[in-house]
């Protein structure tokens, strides 16, 4: 979730023979873990040279990536969202994973939660190997929490299980901070509003029903209660009608708001404001567990010219990578590699850990080719639902409205 300049050849191998490529989205201080974790990949096998590619992340990436496909040019291994795989796997743009490779290389699917390996299975074959999952979380101030009598008497945040007690809790910390509850940027927002409702309509256990060529269902008054609820808490004392995402972001790192609901890649900016801070994973407001998130996970893009030796030191590149979650998961990332979450070494992490649980009930987008991380998609989404959050639109128009533009996106083939 980081965007930058774009950076050719971020970094490389030595050794003899052509390298490997590696296209991938981290720039910044994520940008650093990652090739930190190339680095120690390179130290294990001193014969693997790769040379990585770093591209700024969005829209434009996953055009990038599907030309050089299509061209017959694709980098050997390339970092994708999960959510993106509908749009790829199932138009011949990806190859999957051998599973006997993985599973000698210590990957399957007892390594994974069941959620990220379903959502990296399609027909059957897996076509990613997940490197984390950035979940939709909830983090606290504990001094203000504090302050506002909300802390057990273990010192931590009591879970919140009901819509009722999100806005008790958030109406006590607006006493505390005479601002605001919750900091939750949306506004102009190309993502967080669908982030939002997208988890919270799975809380309802809501089904859909998205496929090509027919009219988009799903539960409305299920999505309209989640809605309305939503609309219901942004009286500007549990939540405020007016903050962007970098508005909320500094809202809850001075103090304006005791807490926030957050994407987790957050964690390393609000741990350095806040010397008390805590996370959960996303409240269950509406009946069950269920939390937003993607994954940043490898693929393997097509080629006509395989090269059976190179896909192999490809995939075996994919496996090490992962297995260097504890690194990724300074930045606050979950690691995918589901054994990682379990070591001392994590468990050490205090912060991370307190949110992990959120990877056992992660939502991604749709499994459709529109929808996905950075798509237009989640921009049409967002944009409908801040109408609704903010009472322009009626809860019942706002869910109708969002059917009807997901009905024609459904019209619409895959152009990939």
């Amino acid at each position: 979730m980081v965007a930058g300049p774009v950076l050719a050849g971020c970094g490389a191998g030595g050794g003899a023979g052509r390298p490997l490529q590696l296209w991938h989205l981290f720039s910044g201080a994520d940008g650093e873990k990652f090739l930190s974790m190339l680095d120690a990949a390179r130290s294990r096998d001193p014969g693997l040279t790769v040379v990585d590619v770093c591209l700024e992340w969005g829209a434009a990436y996953y055009t990038k990536l599907a030309m050089a496909t299509a061209g017959d040019e694709p980098p050997d291994l390339a970092v994708m969202h999960m959510s993106r795989l509908g749009g790829y796997a199932p138009s011949g743009l990806l190859q999957p994973f051998d599973p006997d490779l993985l599973a000698r290389n210590g990957v399957s699917a007892a390594t994974s939660t069941e959620a990220l390996w379903s959502s990296a299975t399609v027909d059957d074959h897996v076509y990613a190997i997940p490197l984390d999952t950035h979940p939709f979380v909830a983090f606290y101030n504990l001094d203000l929490a504090e302050r506002a009598g909300l802390l057990g008497t273990d010192g931590r945040m009591p879970s919140i299980r009901s819509a009722e007690q999100f806005v008790e809790v958030n109406r006590k910390l607006a006493e505390v901070t005479g601002n605001i509850g919750c900091a939750f940027g949306f506004v102009n927002d190309k993502a967080q509003a669908w982030r939002l409702f997208w988890g919270l309509y799975n809380q309802t256990g809501g089904p859909y029903r998205f496929e090509t060529g027919t009219a988009a269902e799903w539960d409305v008054d299920a999505a309209a209660s989640v809605i309305a609820f939503v609309a219901g808490a942004m009286d500007d004392t549990v939540m405020s009608t007016t903050l962007d995402y970098d508005a909320g972001v500094s809202a809850f790192s001075a103090g304006r708001a005791g807490m926030t609901l957050s994407g987790e890649w957050e964690m390393p900016s609000f741990a350095e404001a806040l010397p008390r801070l805590a996370g959960s994973p996303m409240p269950t407001m509406f009946g069950r567990a269920a939390t937003y998130a993607d994954s940043h996970a490898f693929v393997l893009p097509s080629r006509s010219d395989v090269d059976p030796e190179r896909l192999a030191r490809s995939q075996q590149l994919a496996t090490e990578l992962v297995k260097e979650g504890l690194t990724w998961a300074e930045g606050g990332h979950v690691p995918g590699y589901e054994p990682l979450t379990r070591t001392p070494a994590y468990r050490s992490m205090t912060l991370q850990s307190s949110y992990a649980a959120a990877a056992e009930s992660v939502v991604l987008d749709p499994p459709l080719w529109f929808a996905g991380g950075g798509s237009d998609f989640q921009d049409r989404m967002s944009s409908r639902l801040i109408e609704g959050f903010v009472g322009r639109t009626d809860p019942l128009a706002t869910s109708a409205a969002m059917l009807d533009d997901i009905t024609a996106m459904l019209a619409v083939d895959n152009p990939l």
